[in-house]
C-alpha cells in the first residue's frame, strides 16, 4: 500500500501518488493515482483505492479498485484511461499472488490498439504478472 514508492519497484508503473481523500484514506486503504507504460502501446492511466481487506487462511488480502469518475476527468491527452481495473495482492510466508482485471475506455483507442490491449493482452499476461510478482518480492525483500 506504499503507492508513493511503486515506481522502480512495481514493473511498468511510471507515475503514481497519493490522493489527500479524507473518505478513503485511512490506515487500511489509500486512494491514489497510477500511470503504466504498457509495452508498444503507450501509457495507461486511473485512479485506484486499495485496501487490506484482511486475512485469509494465513494470507493477507490487499485488493484494489477503480474509481470510475475520477478516472473519466483524467486527461485523454496524457494517457488511455481505463474501462476498469481492479485486483488483489495475496501475501504470505514467502508468498506472493497476483489477480488483475483491467481493460482500456474504448474511446481513447483506435481499432488496432483497442485489439492490442485486450485481446492481444490475453498473450502477454502472464508475463506481466510475474515480472509484478517478481518486482514486489524483490521490493519486499530490500525492505526487511
Amino acid at each position: 500500500m506504499d503507492v508513493n514508492h511503486y515506481v522502480g519497484n512495481i514493473a511498468y508503473v511510471t507515475e503514481c501518488y497519493k490522493i489527500n481523500d479524507s473518505k478513503h484514506n485511512t490506515s487500511d486503504c489509500v486512494h491514489f493515482y497510477q500511470r503504466i507504460k504498457v509495452p508498444l502501446v503507450g501509457d495507461m492511466h486511473h485512479e485506484l483505492v486499495i485496501e487490506h481487506i484482511g486475512a485469509h487462511q494465513g494470507y493477507e488480502l490487499v485488493a484494489w479498485r477503480m474509481l470510475e469518475a475520477e478516472t473519466a476527468a483524467l486527461s485523454k491527452a496524457e494517457g488511455i484511461r481505463s474501462q476498469y481495473n481492479e485486483g488483489c495482492w495475496l501475501v504470505g510466508d514467502d508468498v506472493v499472488g497476483y489477480a488483475l482485471s483491467s481493460a482500456p475506455l474504448r474511446a481513447d483507442l483506435g481499432f488496432i490498439k483497442w485489439k492490442a490491449l485486450t485481446k492481444g493482452a490475453d498473450v502477454a499476461a502472464s508475463k506481466l504478472v510475474r515480472e509484478n510478482i517478481e518486482g514486489m518480492l524483490r521490493w519486499a525483500a530490500r525492505a526487511s
